[in-house]
């Protein structure tokens, strides 16, 4: 799973614990998770059990756990996460059925074991899949158009200069998050990016803007990235690109 510095969140799971994922990628991301803030803090560059990081009554109340894992039967985890340069912070995350009771030591000195090649690889997935949002970014510049990939809250992973020089009809705001100077095409954005967190809304759309004295009409398409399993670690949900 990543997580994003805004608290944007995509995650790959194995079958079994898809459902339990998919409800907390769509409800908990506002949720505070204490699990992953003490292990970064606390136990970094290992994998920790629960019980590591929590007490038995703080796991009890736990909105994450009575949410989105207790309802389908899971109720153990042994996890990690570190950060990234990006300011995104990766996990890595093992699930268990409450009936099976927490994993021993046995199994966490299995998964520490194996914790390089795990965090290696979730890395290396991560940075090809900013270098991707970049590289696509800088081919659009090649072919004369303004473009950025944006993730699902609108912030800004990579833009272009052509992009960057329709400032201030659009812009980059607080924490690099798109914005038109147009309220009607703000509101437009904030639609689409709403519709790109739903299942029926992977569709492309676009956000007319007006002609004015100093500059012509423009038109920003807004395009759905549709994401792979492979790609998981990349924050891109969408691309604008301007005509």
């Amino acid at each position: 799973m990543s997580v994003g510095p805004q608290r944007s969140l995509r995650a790959l799971t194995r079958v079994a614990c898809r459902e339990a994922y998919e409800m907390y990628l769509a409800e908990g991301a506002q949720i505070q998770n204490r699990r992953i803030e003490r292990a970064i803090s606390d136990l970094p560059n290992q994998f920790a059990v629960d019980l590591d990081v929590c007490t038995n009554e703080e796991l009890a109340d736990d909105l994450i756990y009575n949410r989105f894992m207790r309802p389908l039967g899971l109720g153990w985890s042994a996890g990690s996460a570190f950060s990234t340069p990006s300011g995104d912070i990766l996990v890595i995350d093992f699930l268990r059925r409450e009936a099976d009771g927490p994993f021993d030591r046995r199994a966490l000195r299995r998964f520490n074991y194996a914790w390089p090649h795990f965090a290696r690889g979730v890395l290396l997935a991560h940075r090809l899949g900013l270098r991707a949002a970049q590289t696509t970014t800088d081919a659009l510049e090649a072919v004369g158009l303004p473009a950025a990939v944006f993730d699902q809250r609108g912030q800004v992973v990579s833009s272009n200069v052509s992009l960057e020089a329709l400032s201030p009809r659009i812009r980059l705001g607080a924490f690099d998050r798109l914005g038109f100077n147009a309220p009607t095409a703000d509101k437009l954005f904030a639609e689409a990016l709403s519709a790109l967190g739903q299942a029926d809304g992977q569709n492309p759309s676009s956000i007319p803007l007006a002609a004015t004295r100093d500059h012509e009409a423009l038109i920003a398409h807004i395009l759905p990235i549709r994401r792979a399993g492979s790609d998981v670690f990349s924050r891109g949900a969408g691309i604008l690109i301007v005509t």
